[in-house]
């Protein structure tokens, strides 16, 4: 999954919304600029790397997703460690553990 997903440049991440655990794909870090031994691990060090203007939006599409199950799907602006800026378009969907 890995080789398909950097063959047509994305990336994939999961969050725990209990935990605030985040876990993502193997090219992550090339993605996003990032020392492969430091992808972010909670929510709030991807968020750290939204531009401030964009993160009350991400956040509060995550937060409609989560209450109700509306597809994830904001465009937003991430800031690279060595100061290039991206456009992305992130896509997903709330997925509930058995016990709710």
């Amino acid at each position: 999954l890995d080789l398909v997903m950097s063959a047509v440049d994305m990336v994939l991440w999961d969050l725990d919304l209990g935990t605030q655990r985040f876990r993502t794909s193997g090219d992550y870090h090339r993605f996003h600029g990032l020392d492969p031994t430091r992808a972010p691990a909670s929510l709030d060090d991807f968020l750290a790397s939204v531009l401030p203007e964009d993160r009350a939006a991400v956040r509060a599409a995550l937060e409609e997703s989560a209450r109700g199950g509306e597809e994830f799907a904001p465009v937003f602006r991430l800031m690279r460690p060595d100061g290039s800026l991206r456009w992305l378009s992130s896509r997903g969907r709330l997925q509930r553990a058995p016990e709710g």
